[in-house]
């Protein structure tokens, strides 16, 4: 898992790369990410493995309107440039393995 700390990294790991690449978006303050952490955890590894980058909008606070972030924590699907899909979420685990 790898994290993005500026913008060079967001263009580096996710926007520059023509493989697909999962992002996950979170604020680690939030309530529902800290009661959500541990099936995040799970979904991470059941459906991405290690190649998982995240970002933590209060450090990277400008990517929530870039990705029209509606709820957090989201995960992102990204492929060539493009959004495939994108699953914002304080679910159970197997509504947003439906929705990824």
């Amino acid at each position: 898992m790898s994290a993005i700390n500026n913008e060079l990294d967001l263009n580096n790991q996710v926007m520059d790369s023509n493989e697909f690449v999962p992002l996950h978006l979170l604020v680690s303050w939030r309530g529902s990410y800290r009661m959500m952490d541990s099936i995040v955890g799970e979904v991470e590894k059941m459906c991405f493995g290690s190649q998982v980058v995240k970002a933590n909008l209060d450090k990277q606070s400008a990517l929530d309107s870039r990705f029209g972030v509606m709820n957090v924590p989201t995960f992102i699907e990204i492929e060539a440039r493009k959004i495939l899909k994108q699953a914002g979420y304080a679910k159970s685990k197997n509504v947003i393995l439906a929705e990824l």
